[in-house]
């Protein structure tokens, strides 16, 4: 099971990580930008988190080889449903990604 793992550390300038792990591999999510040069955010509805939920869709498509239009049409829901509601870790799984997406 792929996991999409990000930890906030309290007033830190550096910006936030969000790894793709899976059993024994492990890589830095790459940052889509459209809304948020400065990165990674999660826990509101902002720039950040819409850049977050982007990022981790668009990853998602390109290792599922499903349309990256999926990703770009439904990355706003994903960020109100998903990473908007993340606290301090976030924590989402390929799972909760196909599952969500096939009850839209």
């Amino acid at each position: 099971m792929v996991k999409y793992v990000g930890n906030k550390v309290e007033n830190s300038s550096i910006p936030l990580i969000i790894n793709v792990v899976n059993k024994d591999k492990k890589y830095k999510l790459r940052h889509v930008i459209r809304h948020s040069p400065t990165g990674f955010q999660w826990g509101y509805e902002g720039s950040g988190p819409a850049d977050t939920s982007l990022s981790i869709l668009v990853d998602f498509c390109q290792r599922k080889k499903l349309d990256i239009k999926i990703a770009e049409d439904n990355y706003m829901d994903f960020k109100r449903d998903f990473i908007s509601q993340q606290e301090k870790i976030l924590k989402i799984t390929d799972r909760e990604i196909e599952n969500w997406l096939k009850n839209k």
